[in-house]
């Protein structure tokens, strides 16, 4: 007979964190919204007010709720939740652009791959009004690269990628863009084109294939 191992015993405090992420997450409790008063929550969780406190301190420290003057407010910007950590951890770190262009080429091939099989028309629109801009310079060319794999991001309809992605995106804003990174930004802008005309043609092979040479072509040294 296979042991799966004891129940693992939640407090009572952790029982009503749990059901106000459970509320934050059906939509009850929103971004931004004032919430529940200490009374309120204890007759609502039949609970006492030491084990509320507890549950609010706890998610408090997470960054689910904030404290302010008037009251506990569900944090304005949920997807910080799972950006911070990462970001405290990376930031302990010296990440090299070589490091950081390989967790893209394993992050953005499947972001292409996944817009050629969810982007909409109004994405491809977007996309293909980016590659038509006709600013050359290189600031230009720049923003507009960025631009782009942000709007294959937002086309793909998976937040946890591109939660990652946006972490990912912000590190490499730190890192300073030499001429050498200017020079490979000029020649992606045919790259790009045939990624869009993969993810354009529904076909996910060939769009995850396109972003991967593009991609390696940025991080060979």
């Amino acid at each position: 007979m296979t042991t799966l191992g004891p129940i693992k015993k939640v407090s009572l405090s952790e029982e009503i964190s749990n059901r106000i992420l459970e509320q934050v997450k059906s939509g009850y409790f929103k971004s931004g919204q004032r919430l529940s008063s200490e009374r309120e929550l204890c007759e609502m969780f039949g609970a006492s007010r030491t084990s509320v406190r507890e549950a609010i301190k706890g998610l408090t420290s997470i960054g689910v709720i904030q404290r302010r003057r008037d009251g506990n407010y569900i944090c304005d910007d949920l997807s910080d939740i799972m950006t911070k950590p990462f970001n405290i951890l990376l930031s302990k770190h010296e990440l090299s652009l070589q490091e950081i262009g390989e967790a893209r080429l394993a992050i953005e091939s499947q972001l292409a791959r996944l817009s050629a099989i969810h982007a909409t028309q109004e994405d491809l629109q977007n996309m293909e009004a980016c590659l038509r801009e006709e600013d050359s310079t290189d600031s230009a060319l720049m923003q507009r690269s960025i631009r782009f794999h942000q709007l294959i991001a937002a086309s793909t309809q998976n937040k946890v990628l591109q939660e990652m992605y946006a972490v990912i995106y912000r590190i490499l804003l730190e890192k300073r863009q030499n001429e050498d990174s200017l020079r490979k930004v000029h020649r992606s802008q045919i790259q790009h084109r045939d990624i869009y005309k993969a993810i354009c043609a529904h076909d996910p092979d060939q769009a995850e294939k396109a972003m991967r040479e593009h991609l390696a072509a940025l991080i060979c040294k």
